[in-house]
């Protein structure tokens, strides 16, 4: 998993997951929201992520779809956590 998650990093794979979490259909963008969750524990994803403009995409679903559909407020809202915290 981990060597997968740096090709991700290495390859653009963060840019792509956060233009598809702006993506119109909520269950695409949960998808993208699940991918960055998952990669948002770690410190030099946390930087890709935001470069990539991933907070904004992930804040932006919470106000899209207000009422939890298919796991697309779980998927932001841990993002946005993993994000948030501090691991030193």
């Amino acid at each position: 998993m981990l060597k997968l998650q740096k090709q991700l990093l290495t390859k653009g794979g963060i840019n792509i997951l956060a233009a598809l979490a702006r993506f119109t259909n909520r269950l695409i963008a949960a998808e993208a929201a699940g991918g960055l969750w998952n990669l948002s524990i770690g410190e030099e994803h946390k930087i890709a992520i935001t470069e990539a403009g991933g907070v904004k995409a992930q804040v932006d679903l919470i106000f899209k779809w207000l009422i939890g559909i298919d796991g697309v407020l779980e998927h932001a809202a841990g993002a946005l956590a993993n994000l948030a915290a501090n691991e030193e």
